[in-house]
């Protein structure tokens, strides 16, 4: 049988490697997974090097573990054990290889660990968590929080309790620390049998609260922190009349119990009470959540025999305003610069602090309005504060989301008003990003540049991928060609560049500042929906913008004046924009690439950069049709 199986192993050829990366690439992993399967082991593990097709294999996995287990429990062990020795061997390559770890690398090992740990296999899972500490998760929040949480599922069990008990306690201090609001929840059930086991009961209820007030869409685990709620208080009656349970909780509590009942009784589905209390239900928490003073997250409960209300998680008589952004995203970083400059002027007497990760410090060198600290940091408390605004809990995707499809907010007005900043104050403040070069870093970029081009000519820099692979336009190799034949053209990533070869092109990989340094030296930027494009307004450098499912009228709409958007034509894509995400294929192929971005001709871009820039009569008129198209 063994020999039978050894036979059916295939070889793959480049063509074949780059079509199953294609798959990958689009999220097909049942088709990519059982392709893989077939490999022989050494073309598994060079496959594996592609960050698209191992993350595919990865999400696979669980459904392949589940057909595992349902016909012979012990091979599902043998495939797990397999799949560790596979990703050790997978990491040493990458080192060996130079090749970064990159978001789809961490993923994957959060997708094998949780599927791990459904299955018991304690060991593996703590391999593969190890894996990911000593390959750099720390640099993607999101993932490591999820990762540092299976942790403490691990300690529970093994009976290492204190281990257990100082992540849970961590996250139930610092809820910042988790960037994405629709995983926060499912944080805090992972968390709360954690708290109950340590003997943490006031914090179990305030992270029990918390899950139940959030807002957020997932009305099943809504319902299971109801009864969650009704277990801890001893059913609805008592958790309605418990003199600690806030009264925000309370009123939600009621309106879930009432949607339950309704929603049980066919009468008053008929005449719409059910779906009435559901808006009802909607709506209060997204006051609650966003236009109440008293926001669950910035609030404790109150101590024991006291008003059975929540009292304030800050101090009023405070010199010190925090604001937290656990992610990254450096284009969203800078955006936030003209609302933090803003705050400093309406709180002159306040000292600002900016807590992010380190590694983006130095995106903030030289900005005297605001203080950076390390959002990890253990001294962080936010009862210390005058007050605390939570940019982790991203308003610029709640507010695009709520004003889908058609989107008309600017991101450096969104940060800025949840700062507290409205557009008045924000434009006398300044609306333009800022960032600094300093001499030292602008006297080294002068002197690289004068080594690769002793011709003098143009330099054009070009970012070519976006952090959302969606944002990407498929074309930018072809015309960094073009562009190379009369200028010296800097192709700026963060990681190993493939491709981009010839004369006059130049790969730039290096840290954030010196790659900044460099791009203040170009005459001319060009750039997806990224980075690069907001640090064109901050150094004020002419730029060409590619759009496609976002709208580069809505994202450039403070500084218009030096930037050249270029789009679809409306006339063959009317859904442009369409304000997609990662997570949400295109609505004409169901493929993760953005077909409309793959119809703007090079000789299109190429116009625009040789054109003049748009007169307002021309942003008038584009602005026009992008409202009434």
């Amino acid at each position: 049988m063994n020999t039978q199986l050894s036979m059916q192993k295939i070889d793959i050829s480049a063509t074949g490697m780059l079509q199953l990366r294609n798959l990958a690439f689009e999220n097909n992993h049942l088709h990519v997974f059982h392709t893989w399967q077939q490999l022989h082991s050494d073309e598994q593990n060079r496959a594996l090097l592609d960050k698209y097709i191992f993350k595919s294999v990865c999400h696979a996995t669980g459904p392949h573990l589940a057909k595992l287990l349902s016909v012979d429990s012990a091979a599902s062990y043998v495939y797990i054990r397999d799949m560790l020795i596979k990703v050790k061997l997978l990491e040493q390559s990458m080192r060996d290889l130079k090749i970064n770890f990159t978001q789809q690398w961490f993923e994957g090992l959060d997708l094998l660990s949780s599927y791990f740990l459904v299955h018991h296999s304690i060991a593996t899972v703590q391999n593969i968590l190890e894996i990911a500490n000593t390959s750099g998760v720390q640099k993607f929040p999101n993932i490591a929080q999820s990762m540092s949480i299976t942790q403490a599922h691990i300690s529970l069990m093994v009976g290492e309790l204190d281990e257990a008990e100082a992540v849970a306690l961590k996250f139930t201090k610092k809820p910042f620390l988790m960037p994405s609001r629709a995983e926060r929840p499912k944080m805090y059930m992972r968390i709360l049998p954690v708290l109950a086991k340590t003997g943490h009961i006031e914090e179990y209820r305030q992270v029990l609260w918390r899950g139940l007030t959030g807002f957020y869409g997932d009305s099943v685990l809504r319902q299971r922190f109801a009864d969650q709620a009704r277990t801890t208080y001893r059913g609805t009656l008592r958790t309605l009349l418990r003199f600690d349970v806030p009264w925000s909780g309370r009123y939600i509590f009621l309106l879930l119990r009432l949607i339950n009942v309704t929603g049980q009784v066919a009468f008053f589905k008929w005449i719409g009470i059910h779906k009435t209390l559901t808006i009802a239900l909607r709506t209060q928490l997204y006051i609650q959540n966003y236009l109440s003073f008293k926001r669950p997250y910035t609030l404790k409960l109150a101590p024991k025999k006291s008003n059975p209300i929540f009292s304030i998680g800050w101090s009023s008589k405070s010199d010190k305003i925090l604001v937290t952004r656990a992610q990254g995203g450096l284009g969203d970083l800078l955006m936030m610069v003209p609302g933090l400059k803003a705050l400093k002027k309406r709180y002159p007497h306040k000292t600002i602090h900016f807590a992010i990760a380190q590694s983006f410090f130095p995106l903030m060198k030289s900005h005297k309005e605001f203080l950076c600290i390390d959002i990890n940091s253990s001294d962080i408390n936010t009862a210390d504060y005058f007050r605390w605004i939570d940019l982790t809990d991203c308003p610029a995707a709640r507010v695009e989301s709520l004003q889908f499809p058609r989107v008309r907010s600017n991101r450096i007005a969104i940060f800025a008003s949840a700062m507290g900043i409205n557009l008045r104050r924000l434009k006398k403040s300044g609306v333009l990003p800022q960032y600094y070069v300093d001499n030292n870093e602008s006297v080294a970029a002068e002197e690289f540049l004068s080594s690769i081009n002793p011709m003098n000519l143009p330099v054009i820099g070009i970012q070519p991928f976006s952090a959302d692979t969606y944002k990407n336009w498929p074309h930018t190799e072809e015309l960094a060609l073009e562009l190379s034949r009369n200028a010296v053209v800097l192709i700026f990533h963060n990681e190993v560049i493939e491709g981009f070869n010839g004369i006059n092109l130049h790969k730039i990989v290096r840290p954030i500042r010196e790659s900044f340094a460099l791009a203040s030296k170009c005459s001319l930027l060009i750039a997806p929906d990224s980075s690069f494009l907001h640090l064109s307004a901050a150094l004020d450098i002419p730029a060409v913008a590619i759009f496609g499912p976002t709208s580069g009228r809505v994202f450039t709409k403070f500084y218009q004046k030096n930037v050249k958007i270029v789009t679809p034509s409306k006339s063959d894509f009317a859904c442009s924009p369409c304000w997609r995400n990662e997570n949400r294929t295109c609505a004409i192929t169901g493929d993760n690439e953005s077909v409309c971005l793959r119809h703007i001709s090079v000789v299109q871009v190429q116009k625009a950069i040789a054109g003049p820039m748009p007169s307002f009569s021309d942003r008038l008129k584009n602005s026009l049709q992008d409202i009434f198209w």
